[in-house]
Parts: structure tokens; C-alpha cells; sequence
């Protein structure tokens, strides 16, 4: 699962060269990074995921749709929406920020959460879809490239 967050972040950074990059959502994460508290490593857990969530499904994707858009690159499909089944222990701590394709993307901001299995579920989903996603994107900018004939024209 941390490969996965991994790889879409560097995707996240490597998008981040298209015009009208939003800026990053930073959640503070480091803040739970340096405890030996089992509760705290979690929220550790928890708190970094969320935040590639955030930043994938809002920022990336933006930046990804707009960049495909402007240098007419085939489209890809795109996963459709799944239930957010994001439960806070705390209602008055769920926060909900909603993609570029009209999703909401959930998360608590305490990061305390009931029902964890449901969420690691749902972010399982998104690995599974989103790593189809990023291989297909490879293969058309790895395709762009090729088709470019050492043209260096912006």
C-alpha cells in the first residue's frame, strides 16, 4: 500500500509542471510520525493516506485532465465514483473535498475512524483502478514521445 502512495505522489509532483497547478494539501501529517503510540501510529497511517487522496483526487486530477486536455492526448477512462465510506469516530470531524469529477473525497480530520476495514477497502478500489489509470497514461505519454520525431517544439 506505501509503494502505491509512492508512486501516485511522484506522479502527483511529476504532474505538477501543467498549467494551473493547485496547490498541494499539506495535513500535517509528520505531527503523529515519531510516536511509539500504537493509536498515533495509526493516525500516522491514516493521516498520509488521506492526504494522497486529497492531493490525487483533486490536485492530480486536475492538473492530469487539464494537461491531457491542452496537448490533445486521448482520453483514458476514468473510474467512476465509489461510496466514500469514510466514518469518523467524531461526525463533526469529516471533511469533504470533492474532485474534478464530481466525487467527494472524505476524510476525518482527526484522524480517528470507525469501521477502518470498509476504508481499507475502499482504498484498496482506488489503488487497483487508479495504478490501471497510471499505466495507461504511461503508455500514451510514452506514445507522445515517440511520435514527437525529436520535434523539441513546445
Amino acid at each position: 500500500m506505501k509503494s502505491a502512495i509512492c508512486i501516485a505522489l511522484l506522479f502527483c509532483v511529476a504532474a505538477a509542471s501543467a498549467a494551473g497547478h493547485q496547490e498541494m494539501v499539506d495535513l500535517d501529517c509528520q505531527q503523529y510520525y515519531n510516536s511509539l503510540d500504537r493509536c498515533q501510529q495509526m493516525k500516522a497511517y491514516f493521516c498520509d493516506h488521506a492526504s494522497w487522496r486529497i492531493n490525487f483526487f483533486t490536485v492530480w486530477m486536475h492538473d492530469f485532465i487539464q494537461y491531457r486536455s491542452q496537448q490533445g492526448l486521448p482520453s483514458t477512462d476514468i473510474p467512476t465514483c465509489i461510496q466514500d465510506e469514510c466514518v469518523c469516530k467524531h461526525e463533526d470531524m469529516k471533511v469533504c473535498r470533492q474532485t474534478p469529477t464530481g466525487c467527494d473525497v472524505c476524510y476525518c480530520s482527526d484522524h480517528q475512524y470507525k469501521e477502518m476495514e470498509k476504508l481499507v477497502g475502499v482504498w484498496q478500489h482506488d489503488y487497483q483502478k487508479w495504478s490501471n489509470i497510471q499505466q495507461e497514461w504511461r503508455q500514451i505519454m510514452s506514445s507522445s514521445n515517440n511520435n514527437s520525431n525529436g520535434n523539441d517544439d513546445c
